[in-house]
């Protein structure tokens, strides 16, 4: 039996960029030549933030699949090995108090969390302010991580939009504003339209086997996903959806090459 590992806020460690370096060379090792460099992100990466003490580690690799064959070099390490773990064209390792996230140069991840570490390192306000939430939320919800997600989602926001993040991104739906979103969307887009009842409690939001994904554009969601495995091989795009004023081609071919890829990561083809 998994104990839920309760959340804890500390405040700003120096030793955490040593712990970083340290680890970074054994991972480094492990991924050999697929690595291109290697970042340390997160809270404990912003000297002065409070942040739960663990540090979270970013290798960029040539080739994401090639990551899937040094899994084994990653174990030895101690790691837990976790696949995508909900954030796709990643690939997630974890032990006690290190997360790795592995990406492939190019992907928009990768600049996104560099530069929000960066942002809040040249602006105390914003720093003092997330520090804060972040320890009132580790208070309120301890044992929830969902929860304490939801409860600094609109700050994060809100720095994200500062900073001008713009580049389009696929994710996995799972904080309730993106669930509020995609909720509005489906209805909007595909229900409306037909004039056909929408009930957000419906199996098919709940199953295993049904995927559902956001398109952001910056911090703006415009578009949804929805995807069923129907076997070990198959799968199918039931809705791909985006608001009005972003339905046009380039959009279109965006979410739907995503979609490919991803099903292609998975092993699958889509029905015919």
């Amino acid at each position: 039996m998994t104990t839920q590992r309760v959340i804890t806020v500390v405040p700003y460690n120096p030793i955490w960029p040593t712990l970083f370096a340290e680890e970074a060379k054994k991972i480094a090792h492990a991924l050999g030549k697929n690595m291109i460099t290697i970042h340390h992100i997160g809270s404990t990466s912003v000297p002065g933030l409070a942040a739960k003490p663990i540090i979270d580690i970013m290798p960029v690799v040539k080739d994401i699949l090639a990551v899937d064959n040094r899994v084994g070099a990653m174990a030895a390490l101690g790691y837990t090995v976790k696949g995508e773990y909900g954030i796709p064209f990643r690939r997630f390792f974890s032990k006690e108090n290190v997360n790795v996230h592995v990406f492939e140069e190019g992907n928009t991840d990768i600049r996104r969390h560099i530069k929000f570490a960066e942002y809040l390192k040249t602006h105390p306000d914003f720093l003092q302010a997330y520090a804060e939430l972040k320890i009132k939320n580790a208070k309120d919800y301890p044992n929830d991580i969902v929860a304490y997600c939801n409860a600094k989602d609109s700050l994060i926001q809100e720095i994200e939009e500062n900073i001008g993040l713009d580049s389009p991104r696929v994710v996995q739906t799972c904080l309730d504003a993106e669930w509020e979103q995609y909720h509005r969307i489906y209805q909007q887009q595909i229900y409306e339209p037909a004039n056909e009842p929408y009930d957000r409690d419906d199996e098919w939001f709940t199953s295993p086997t049904h995927f559902h994904f956001v398109y952001r554009l910056g911090t703006k969601i415009i578009g949804i996903l929805h995807i069923e495995f129907v076997n070990k091989q198959k799968a199918d795009i039931l809705t791909l959806a985006l608001d009005s004023e972003y339905q046009t081609q380039e959009h279109e071919a965006y979410l739907l090459n995503f979609a490919e890829k991803w099903l292609k990561h998975q092993g699958k083809t889509i029905v015919e």
